[in-house]
């Protein structure tokens, strides 16, 4: 849990939020291809009108490579789920105020 990270949404009047990324689908890409993707997915939220900043994958063992994304806010974990699904994820973090973040696997 994060009592900023809380408190920021809470300023917001925000409630829940994800963690969303186009790169690597399962298995590594070249920079370009994931660029590619990434451009399309920032279209896609843009498109879908959600509130979203940059954000950035970290592995907690370093075994696989730091992936670009983007914080959706008030974006409810199915909704997560579906865009996740849409880019060929295999995952996305989900969370809401006050709990800890969760890996959702699609």
């Amino acid at each position: 849990m994060h009592p900023e990270f809380d408190n920021f949404l809470r300023r917001l009047e925000l409630s829940c939020w994800g963690v969303i990324t186009a790169y690597n689908p399962g298995r590594v890409l070249r920079e370009e291809d994931n660029a590619e993707r990434q451009i399309r997915l920032l279209e896609r939220i843009e498109e879908l009108g959600w509130p979203h900043f940059p954000a950035c994958n970290i592995a907690d063992d370093d075994l696989w490579p730091v992936e670009p994304g983007y914080l959706l806010l008030q974006v409810r974990e199915m909704a997560v789920c579906h865009l996740a699904a849409e880019f060929d994820q295999s995952a996305c973090v989900c969370g809401d105020t006050g709990a800890a973040p969760r890996l959702v696997w699609i």
